[in-house]
């Protein structure tokens, strides 16, 4: 499997960061390639389990495609597996780790895994394209990220919590619930 990785000091708290890019709406603001991006399924009372569908351009291609949350540690790390579409058949990942900095500031690394689509060819789709466009796409989130923070768009955690019940009723209830099942009692 083959993996980029980019970093970033951000200027903004750790928690207010981690929930600010967590919650799929807000990754059309700071990643440019996903145009829209809609829950399937809400995180269960320990972040897992939340399925996003997402609308977008990548690899040069518009696409459509699902995620699954894999790994969700709070205020930490958060991290996405393809799990429908071309990035799905590429084993697609996407992970954030969010690190103390100086005052005020937050390390930010996004790393992004994927599997050459076909064995003999590969290594060369890799070292052509693959590894290239992976970084570029890495380094498209942490330019997000950063701009979305100077531009003051990174909203104290309890705004943001609140936003979250206001997109899904029933968010934050501790079990997971498809869009669906949330909304029936609306």
């Amino acid at each position: 499997m083959g993996h980029v990785e980019a970093s970033g000091i951000v200027e903004a708290g750790r928690r207010e960061l981690f929930y600010y890019t967590d919650w799929c709406y807000n990754v059309p603001e700071w990643f440019e390639p996903v145009r829209k991006t809609q829950i399937l399924e809400l995180p269960d009372s320990a972040g897992m389990g939340k399925v996003t569908q997402y609308a977008g351009t990548l690899l040069g291609r518009d696409m459509e495609w699902e995620a699954r949350s894999v790994e969700w540690k709070e205020d930490e790390v958060w991290m996405m597996r393809a799990s429908r579409g071309i990035p799905a058949r590429m084993n697609m990942q996407l992970r954030f780790r969010f690190e103390d900095a100086e005052t005020g500031k937050t390390k930010v690394t996004c790393w992004v895994g994927y599997h050459a689509p076909y064995p003999v060819l590969g290594a060369v789709i890799d070292r052509i394209y693959l590894r290239k466009e992976a970084l570029r796409l890495a380094n498209l989130a942490i330019g997000g990220i950063k701009r979305m923070a100077e531009q003051h768009r990174v909203r104290p955690v309890e705004v943001a919590v609140e936003k979250r019940k206001a997109d899904h009723p029933g968010y934050g209830e501790g079990s997971a619930k498809t869009i669906a099942t949330s909304r029936a009692g609306e």
